[in-house]
C-alpha cells in the first residue's frame, strides 16, 4: 500500500479502533520499524529457507542502486531450484566506499559465508552481476577463487533525432491534441507518443514504432496547416511566443517531413526489433544458460538477414562484432553443454561440425563434472549414460517419447508453454531420493539448468526501493527500507496465482 509509517499515529485510525476494537493497542512508529517489522521479516524468511528443502541449488545475483537521498545500495539476491523461487540475502550500504572490483569482490564473499551460515540448505552454484567495469574485473577474480562457479555478465541490459521529436511531441498539447482529432476523424483509435526509457531497448523499440505508426498522423496535421495558411504549420507554432521556441518547433515540423529521418527510423526500428525481443527473453526471472545461447544464435541470424535483405553492412557488421565480443567474454562450454542437455534441444540448434562429435560432447561433460563438482575424476557411469542420452538409448528411451509427445502439443495453437526441462531429468530418478543419489548426468544437468543467467530479480528489488523511498520519505533508513521491500516480496508471493507470469 506503500502507506507513511506514521499511519499507525492517525488521529482518525485511533477513533476508529477506540470505537470498534477498544482493547486494542496501537503500537508507536518507532514499535513498528525496530520490533514488529524485523520480526515478521525474520519469521517470513525462516519460513523461505525451510521451503527450499534439502537440495536447493541458486545463483547469486547483484546489482547496484543509489536512492533519492544519495546512498549507494548493493543488493545480493538469489533465484533457487528447484523452487523457483527468488530471496534476498542481503543489502549493502557501499556509499561510502569507493566504487572497485576489490570492494565488490569483498561483498560477494562476504554474502557467500552468509548464504553458507544462515541458508545451509543452499548450495550457490553461480554468480551474476550487471555489465560494469568494476563488476566485470571483480567477476574474473571470483572465478580464478572459486573455478567451480558459473560466473555471468548479466545478460537482461539516428535514435538522437527520434527522441528528440518524441520529447518535443510530449510537450506540447495542442499538437497531442490535433492528433487525437485527427484519428478519430479517420476512425482511428488514438495512439499515444510513447518515451523511450534510456536503458531500456524494448522502450526505444515500441517509442520508435508508435512514433512511426503517428508518420501519417503528423503529416496529415501539416498539410492540412499549410492548405489553410501561407506555409505555415500553425499547429506546431500556436502558443510560442519566444524566437528560440519557434525556431525548436520549424526544426521538428522539418523533421517531420523529412523523408530521410522516416526511412533511417524504419531501419533503427528493424536494428533494434530483434534486440526488444531478446531483451523480453533475457529479463526472466528465471532465464537459463541454453534460452541465453539461442537468443545470441536468434541475435546473429537476424542481423545477418538485415545485411541480405537491406545492405546495412556497417551497422550491421557492428552489431555482428559486438555479439561475437560478448559471446567471446562468456563461459561457452556451460552454455553449450546446458543446450545439449535440454532433451528439447540436444544438438537441434547447432551446425554439424567436429566440436559437436560424440566424442568431443563426451570431453565436454567430463570437464564441466570436473569442475563444477570439484573432483578429479569422473564417475564411471557418466560416459555411458551421455552417449545414451545422445541416442536415447537405456533409461532415456522412454523419456525420449515423453519429450516428442511433449513437442507435438506445444505445436498446437492452444497449447500450453513446455514443461521446464528439469522436469524430464527429474522424472528419471527415484523419487525421494537426494541430489547425492541421482545418477550423474542428471545431477550435471540439473546444475547447469538451474543456474540464472541475469539479475533481473535486482532491478525488481530496486523498483520496489524506489516505490518506498520517495522525496517525502527520503530520511528513511536503510534497514527500514530493505525489510519493508523484502516483507512486500513477501506478501506478493503468499498471493501468487500460478496464471502470474514467471518474469515477475
Amino acid at each position: 500500500m506503500n502507506l507513511p509509517l506514521n499511519w499507525v499515529q492517525d488521529p482518525v485510525l485511533h477513533t476508529i479502533f477506540n470505537e470498534f476494537v477498544p482493547p486494542a493497542k496501537l503500537p508507536s512508529r518507532k514499535v513498528l520499524t525496530t520490533r514488529l517489522l524485523p520480526t515478521e521479516v525474520k519469521k517470513f524468511r525462516e519460513q523461505a529457507i525451510a521451503a527450499l528443502g534439502e537440495d536447493a541449488e541458486a545463483t547469486v545475483q547483484a546489482d547496484g542502486w543509489t536512492g533519492i537521498n544519495n546512498h549507494h545500495l548493493i543488493a545480493f539476491m538469489i533465484t533457487a531450484t528447484p523452487t523457483r523461487s527468488i530471496h534476498t540475502v542481503c543489502v549493502v550500504d557501499a556509499s561510502n566506499e569507493r566504487k572497485t572490483a576489490e570492494k565488490f569482490l569483498k561483498h560477494i564473499e562476504e554474502t557467500l559465508k552468509t548464504l553458507k551460515t544462515d541458508w545451509t540448505a543452499v548450495e550457490v552454484i553461480g554468480f551474476t552481476s550487471d555489465a560494469s567495469g568494476e563488476s566485470r574485473k571483480a567477476r574474473l577474480l571470483l572465478l580464478k577463487k572459486y573455478p567451480f562457479l558459473i560466473v555471468l555478465d548479466c545478460y537482461a541490459h539516428q535514435v538522437h533525432r527520434a527522441e528528440q521529436l518524441i520529447r518535443w511531441l510530449r510537450r506540447r498539447t495542442q499538437v497531442l491534441a490535433r492528433i487525437r482529432a485527427v484519428q478519430t476523424a479517420h476512425n482511428k483509435q488514438f495512439s499515444a507518443v510513447l518515451r523511450a526509457v534510456v536503458t531500456r531497448w524494448t522502450s526505444h523499440y515500441l517509442a520508435f514504432r508508435r512514433l512511426l505508426e503517428l508518420q501519417a498522423t503528423l503529416s496529415a496535421i501539416i498539410a492540412d496547416d499549410l492548405a489553410r495558411t501561407n506555409n505555415s504549420a500553425t499547429t506546431f507554432l500556436t502558443g510560442l511566443k519566444k524566437a528560440d521556441a519557434k525556431a525548436e518547433a520549424r526544426r521538428m515540423v522539418a523533421i517531420i517531413q523529412d523523408g530521410t529521418f522516416w526511412h533511417d527510423l524504419v531501419r533503427v526500428k528493424l536494428h533494434l526489433e530483434p534486440l526488444a525481443i531478446a531483451t523480453n527473453i533475457a529479463q526472466a526471472a528465471h532465464c537459463r544458460l541454453d534460452q541465453i545461447l539461442l537468443v545470441f544464435g536468434f541475435l546473429q541470424h537476424s542481423f545477418l538477414r538485415l545485411r541480405e535483405q537491406y545492405g546495412d553492412v556497417e551497422g550491421t557488421n557492428a552489431l555482428l562484432t559486438s555479439l561475437e565480443n560478448r559471446w567471446g567474454k562468456s563461459d561457452c562450454a556451460a552454455f553449450i553443454a546446458c543446450a545439449i542437455l535440454n532433451p528439447y534441444f540436444k544438438l537441434e540448434p547447432f551446425q554439424d561440425r567436429a566440436q559437436f562429435t560424440e566424442v568431443e560432447i563426451v570431453a565436454l561433460i567430463k570437464s564441466l563434472w570436473k569442475r563444477l563438482f570439484r573432483s578429479d575424476h569422473v564417475p564411471d557411469d557418466l560416459e555411458k549414460d551421455t552417449r545414451d542420452y545422445l541416442y536415447n538409448r537405456g533409461r532415456f528411451q522412454t523419456a525420449a517419447a515423453a519429450v516428442k509427445e511433449h513437442l507435438k502439443e506445444a505445436d498446437k495453437p492452444e497449447s500450453v508453454s513446455l514443461s521446464h526441462p528439469l522436469a524430464y531429468w527429474q522424472s528419471l530418478n527415484i523419487p525421494g531420493k537426494r541430489h547425492a543419489a541421482w545418477f550423474s548426468l542428471s545431477r550435471l544437468a540439473h546444475r547447469l539448468l538451474s543456474i540464472c543467467a541475469n539479475s533481473a530479480t535486482c532491478e525488481r528489488l530496486f523498483s520496489l526501493f524506489g516505490q518506498l523511498l520517495t522525496k517525502l520519505r527520503n530520511r528513511m533508513g536503510t534497514n527500514t527500507l530493505v525489510q519493508l521491500a523484502e516483507l512486500k516480496l513477501h506478501v506478493r508471493d503468499m498471493y501468487r496465482t500460478p496464471e502470474t507470469k514467471s518474469r515477475l
